[in-house]
């Protein structure tokens, strides 16, 4: 894109509209990669049950059998960064507009947190425990995905909260749901119930309207399009099935580095996210039948 050099300028960097986490503050937080890129999880296997056997004359428990268990390493793969240099002589010509706090900012906001974002939403479904299609929704119809996600959590034995089951639909399908009386808005539950993203509630679901373009096949895990998120009309989440790890969060702004007259704005971001294998029943992905 062009510098554009100002003959007059209003002190203020324009800057595109930004988002803020959606996922923050919603999913797993018991596991850390201090020091290490990848980790293993080890869960163990639980038995069914034996019949106790009053007559018998050893092992009226049943026959011991070992303790098994199943492991699931989880490597990081994503390291992010920007470099931006805002010359000297152009930041003079441009009556100081560029003001560095400003567009790192602006960096982060516009091309760093819907990435991360995206990149969490699409691992999630992509490794949902279950993944039900479902024709694409109307205000009538809308309602029925939430029944049965309902029915899916609990038939898995997974509570149904609203502090941490969360239902993260895309915009087109928000709309519908607008139109359908069952849905209690935020309007509705008042200001206290506001935070990052949250739409309103419906069934014991928190609502999140993202944008539809956060469930589409242009991520890649492991050099391989993730396909099978496109069509997404929803994803519903208990925190407890899914991680998102930050490894790295550097941002460094460096005034006259060597070889450069100005300022230079440098940012490093490495995290990844992940569906715990033993509980990923409680990751539901509502997708269109087509």
């Amino acid at each position: 894109m062009a510098i554009n050099l100002a003959t007059k300028y209003e002190g203020k960097l324009l800057q595109a509209y930004t988002r803020e986490s959606v996922i923050t503050g919603k999913y797993n937080t018991d596991y850390d990669w201090n020091g290490v890129s990848s980790i293993h999880i080890l869960t163990a296997v639980t038995q069914p049950l034996n019949d106790y056997n009053r007559s018998a004359s050893g092992n009226r428990f049943g026959t011991p059998a070992e303790l098994q268990d199943t492991k699931q390493e989880l490597v990081l793969s994503r390291d992010k960064s920007f470099a931006i240099v805002v010359d000297r002589g152009n930041y003079t010509d441009q009556m100081m507009a560029k003001k560095t706090g400003e567009v790192t900012k602006a960096q982060i906001g516009e091309q760093v947190v819907p990435y991360f974002d995206k990149v969490a939403l699409t691992t999630w479904a992509h490794h949902a425990g279950q993944s039900t299609p479902m024709a694409a929704v109307t205000k009538d119809t809308v309602l029925d995905m939430f029944i049965a996600a309902h029915s899916h959590f609990f038939n898995n034995a997974i509570p149904v909260d609203p502090s941490r089951c969360y239902a993260y639909v895309t915009t087109t399908t928000y709309a519908k749901l607008l139109r359908n009386p069952e849905f209690i808005s935020v309007e509705k539950l008042g200001e206290k119930d506001l935070t990052k993203g949250v739409v309103g509630k419906c069934m014991n679901f928190t609502v999140i309207e993202v944008p539809d373009t956060y469930f589409d096949a242009t991520l890649t895990e492991g050099g391989t399009a993730m396909a099978d998120v496109a069509g997404t009309q929803a994803l519903f989440v208990n925190k407890k099935s899914v991680i998102f790890a930050q490894k790295m969060k550097e941002l460094f702004i460096r005034n006259n580095p060597p070889g450069i007259s100005g300022v230079l704005m440098e940012g490093r971001y490495r995290g990844d996210a992940f569906v715990l294998d033993t509980i990923n029943k409680g990751v539901l992905q509502i997708k269109t039948s087509a």
